[in-house]
């Protein structure tokens, strides 16, 4: 405990800082160490004290010899040792994987010996047991070389240790980079100090006063031994003086004027000037100026003595003429046009030029040397003779050829040990001697020129500049084409990629998808054989799919191919998983060369895409990059094909719920409805069978309805615990892997069951099978659910409208009692009510005057309450006819009822001074014309009987219109109206309004009303404000018109 603080210290913990302190100081090196021994020695100690390891490799990858090899300056290796067995082509190791997917390799003994190559034995030892490669790569994801720990023991390495093992190898990156870029500089600093060395050199050869200025102060920077000889000026004392110094004024005013110019004009021209020489001599020169540099800070004066012109002149001349011969022909715009014939135009232009035998191009493929263009300046030997023979051989190895920095000169190849082969090849063709020219780009050799001569050849030093200027600029321009190249096969690419993004993503569906895929890219990679391997949604249930080329078919059996075309060269090699393990190794061994990438669409991995050539090294890193870029395309493209697919199979899937619900809202029959049910659960999900079955504790489980082709009620049925998770606790039963009820034996299926209510009890099970093992997906349980909730509400339906159907019966059996009980009673009082009204009119007509005035008042009263009671028995007895008329109905024109219900009310009216307004155009109308005589009757009355006498201009208002298929009336008055609240009751039994007091009624007129209307199909509403009167709507079904 110090200071409160407790010190806690564990292994763990001291590993991690040991880690995070060598880490730092690779970091702090990286940026330090000038010399990448110290890095290398450094890295070996720390790395093999983090992780435990037998040895350390670090090996570099040369793209263009196809090869990995380890360089003594990085490993422990002396160099005394070195030998071509630390060499591994591609073929030899492992590491060749780390060129596509760039990431580790890691293998371990307890797979097997076959692991590790012989070749890798010889380097790592006949011991191996374990190792790790990790890639190191430059910035630019280049392939530099890879980081290998080796172990003697099969211990394999974990995540921390690849980890660190990465981070190192990227801090090697890192140096070799650095490395690389300082070399860059070194070598573009020696090209600069050669080109200004060879211009110097060309400059002081020159055979004409020649000299540099600046073209903004006009001063002299270089000149030569001619221009001294003009001028009588030793360099020193020209250089750092005006270049019009030199000429009297008005001709130094020229001068001057036309330097000023260069920057419109880069060559311009001078004739008749007056030269002044260091001891007072005029001297008649013409000059040439011409800017160079292409900025023109710098302009070369061409001094041209009028009257005297030497020999020498005009042989430097004549070199300058085929110096410019050779340009025009090896020109930028001439190699693009026509490659062989600009290198035979200019080698036959060197070739008279150096009196040359024969001359040939040669550049580097791969890791072989191939002839471009060979000519032949001799008139015994044609170069169709000569070309095989050329082609045939080479002077220089490869390594010789890329080391090659400046010309080389075979005095005679009779006499030198490394031409020994080619000897007799010259004496066939007849050259002694040869010299070979580098073609240099970018400061690397990557062709030669070799000139052959009959005689020993020595060239003088203006010819070398020539050869040297000629082999520089031919590979300059051979460098920009080729990068033109590079370009324009970059820009088809990414219009093909582009073309392939069109026509792939034009598919949804798989099955149409990945052939689509495999023609398109054909187009672009070929290949013999075409496999993608897919998950699905889960990760599991692997399907591949293999396309192959006719070739492949001849070789496994046409009749193991099936064509994508009637005429197409690629056919699908069986299907999947029914490719059977035999043909699949069968296939494997025709692989000469494969490329390989992940579909990794985002961070999802769906699968893998392999194509596979029966040819050998038919693929290149460009074509690794190119099915990468596929590879990224086909993932997106298959994941919108899933995307797609899942959502036609959702739609599906709601289309079929939604149809089920449909039906049983329309309380279709119940077995259609199951039927449909349990056969649309079956094609959604593919599964081989689908069945509801019945519960009863008597019985158990007894099945009610299937489809498919398969019974699984043995696998569960009579099982405990399945009927226990099913009935007491309501909850699904999920089984994965069927297991055989007799022999025990797992594989037999998949089941998912579902309880099935009705009423809250169960009723049975909903049961979904399937013949192989599956996962089941969220989707799948949430359908078979939603088709399991679906039987149930089927089924209750149904029982509770089989309910409300007895229900209904026993209804109308007793209203129909009701109404002949109603009808009966009616009847029977009839008759003493109209004994009671007989009697009592004989008394007040004749017995008037015997009786008191009292006695008549009672009298009266009898007789009226037996005048209401007959009205009511009368209204009680319409009231039930209208439930049991079955009169046939009839079309009427409406006008022709509404007058005859106007006439009864005739006296009523006139008393009143109620004006009625019937609308025109009244419709036809389908009904029982006595029935809807008497709504209209009930209704004028009604507004009679509730018009207030103080009313100035009582009114009634009767219209109708069609409206489709029915026909809309109303009955319109402008009485006292009926409040808000009422409008509802008033239609039922013995409800009467009490705005107007001793109104006339019994409280059945509109309940007779809404009887016949409804009787008719049809609806009555009431619209009314109190004291703003009231208006009765009322639909009416209407004769069908004849199509």
């Amino acid at each position: 405990m110090v200071a409160g603080i407790q010190v806690i210290e564990s292994n763990s913990s001291v590993s991690e800082l040991r880690r995070m302190r060598f880490l730092g100081q690779l970091a702090e090196a990286t940026l330090t160490t000038g010399n990448v021994r110290d890095f290398v020695s450094l890295l070996h100690d720390g790395l093999g004290e983090i992780i435990p390891v037998d040895a350390i490799y670090i090996f570099l990858h040369d793209r263009d010899s196809r090869i990995f090899y380890l360089p003594p300056e990085l490993n422990n290796i002396n160099h005394s040792t070195l030998n071509t067995s630390l060499q591994l082509l591609y073929h030899e190791t492992s590491l060749h994987s780390l060129l596509g997917s760039k990431q580790p390799v890691l293998r371990s003994g307890k797979k097997g010996e076959a692991e590790f190559l012989e070749s890798e034995r010889r380097i790592f030892g006949e011991d191996i047991a374990a190792d790790m490669a990790i890639p190191i790569t430059a910035r630019d994801d280049e392939l530099l070389g890879a980081l290998c720990l080796v172990r003697k023991t099969p211990i394999g390495f974990n995540k921390i240790q690849q980890a660190i093992a990465s981070t190192a190898a990227s801090f090697i990156g890192k140096i070799l980079e650095r490395d690389h870029f300082a070399e860059a500089v070194q070598r573009n600093e020696k090209q600069a100090a050669w080109w200004r060395s060879s211009f110097e050199t060309m400059f002081q050869l020159a055979t004409t006063p020649l000299c540099l200025i600046d073209t903004e102060s006009r001063l002299i920077h270089l000149t030569n031994e001619k221009f001294a000889a003009l001028t009588g000026l030793r360099a020193d004392e020209s250089q750092g003086n005006p270049v019009d110094d030199l000429f009297q004024e008005k001709d130094a005013e020229l001068v001057q004027q036309k330097i000023a110019e260069l920057d419109v004009e880069p060559y311009t021209s001078l004739r008749g000037l007056r030269l002044v020489t260091r001891n007072g001599q005029i001297r008649h020169v013409n000059l040439r100026i011409r800017s160079i540099h292409g900025d023109g800070r710098q302009a070369i004066i061409k001094f041209l003595d009028v009257s005297k012109r030497s020999g020498a002149t005009r042989k430097w001349g004549d070199v300058l003429n085929h110096l410019e011969k050779i340009f025009s022909c090896w020109d930028e715009k001439e190699l693009a046009e026509d490659l062989p014939g600009a290198l035979e135009k200019g080698m036959e232009v060197l070739g008279v030029f150096l009196d040359a035998k024969f001359a040939a191009i040669r550049r580097l493929h791969g890791d072989e040397i191939e002839l471009m263009q060979a000519v032949s300046f001799d008139t015994f030997n044609d170069i169709k003779f000569a070309r095989p023979l050329l082609s045939g051989h080479t002077e220089l190895s490869v390594q010789d050829m890329q080391n090659l920095s400046d010309i080389r000169f075979f005095a005679n190849v009779y006499d030198e040990e490394s031409l020994r082969a080619i000897t007799p090849i010259a004496r066939q063709l007849g050259y002694a001697s040869l010299i070979v020219v580098p073609i240099t780009a970018s400061g690397q050799a990557r062709a030669i020129l070799t000139l052959y001569f009959e005689k020993r050849k020595t060239l003088h030093k203006s010819e070398q500049l020539v050869l040297k200027s000629a082999a520089n600029l031919l590979g300059l321009n051979l460098k920009k084409q080729q990068l033109e190249l590079v370009t324009a096969r970059q820009a088809e690419h990414i219009q093909a990629l582009q073309n392939f993004t069109r026509n792939v993503n034009a598919y949804r569906e798989l099955e149409k998808l990945l052939p689509a895929t495999a023609l398109e890219t054909r187009k672009l990679l070929d290949f013999d054989l075409f496999e993608v391997t897919l998950f699905n949604d889960e990760g599991e249930n692997v399907r591949t799919f293999r396309l192959a080329s006719g070739k492949i078919a001849r070789k496994v059996g046409v009749d193991r191919w099936q064509s994508l075309e009637e005429h197409s060269e690629l056919g699908w090699l069986l299907h999947g998983d029914e490719l059977p393990s035999v043909l699949d190794a069968e296939v494997e061994q025709f692989k000469a060369s494969r490329l390989h990438v992940l579909l990794m669409p985002g961070e999802k991995y769906l699968g893998s895409l392999e194509i596979s050539s029966l040819t050998a090294d038919s693929y290149t890193e460009e074509h690794a990059r190119f099915l990468n870029q596929i590879g990224a395309q086909l993932g997106i493209a298959i994941e919108n094909a899933r995307m797609f697919q899942n959502m036609q199979r959702q739609i599906n899937q709601f289309s079929a719920l939604a149809t089920v619900s449909y039906a049983i809202a329309r309380e279709e029959p119940l077995h259609k409805i199951l039927t449909d049910l349990v056969r649309t659960t079956l094609t959604s999900l593919k599964a081989q069978d689908v069945s509801i079955y019945t519960f009863s504790h008597e019985h158990g489980f007894r099945k009610k309805l299937s489809t498919g082709d398969r019974d699984f009620a043995g696998f569960w049925s009579n099982h405990s615990v399945v009927t226990r998770k099913l009935v007491q606790e309501r909850d699904k039963v999920v089984i994965e892997n069927l297991s055989d009820p007799e022999s025990g034996e797992e594989g037999e299926g998949a089941l998912i069951l579902w309880p099935v209510f009705c009423k809250e009890r169960v009723y049975g099970v909903f049961s979904v099978g399937w013949s192989k093992p599956r996962r089941f997906t969220r989707h799948e349980r949430d359908f078979t659910k939603a088709m399991a909730n679906l039987a149930s509400n089927a089924i209750t339906s149904a029982r509770l409208n089989q309910e409300g159907a007895e229900h209904t019966t026993k209804l109308v059996r007793v209203n129909d009692e009701l109404e002949k009980f109603v009808y009966t009673v009616s009847h029977d009082l009839k008759s003493p009510i109209v004994s009671i009204q007989g009697f009592t009119s004989i008394l007040l007509d004749t017995h008037a005057d015997d009786l008191k005035s009292e006695a008549r008042h009672y009298l009266n009263r009898i007789q009226q309450n037996a005048m209401q009671m007959e009205q009511l028995i009368r209204d009680l007895l319409e009231l039930s006819r209208v439930g049991r008329m079955n009169t046939p109905p009839e079309e009427v024109d409406s006008r022709l009822l509404i007058e005859r219900a106007l006439v009864e009310y005739s006296y009523q009216l006139e008393k009143g001074k109620i004006k009625v307004h019937l609308e025109e155009n009244l419709p036809m109308i389908l009904c029982n014309p006595a029935l809807i005589k008497q709504v209209f009757s009930n209704l004028i009355g009604n507004a009679i009987k509730f018009m207030s006498p103080d009313n100035p201009a009582p009114e009634i208002i009767i219209g109708g219109t069609r409206k489709n298929d029915y026909a809309l009336f109303k009955v319109q008055d402008n009485g006292v109206g009926i409040a808000w609240e009422n409008r509802e009751k008033i239609f039922n039994l013995f409800e009467r309004e009490t705005t107007i007091k001793n109104a006339e009624g019994t409280g059945l007129g509109l309940a007779i009303v809404k009887r016949i209307i409804e009787n008719h199909k049809g609806k009555i509403w009431l619209e009314s404000r109190e004291g703003k009167g009231a208006t009765f709507y009322f639909t009416l079904p209407v004769p069908q018109k004849i199509s």
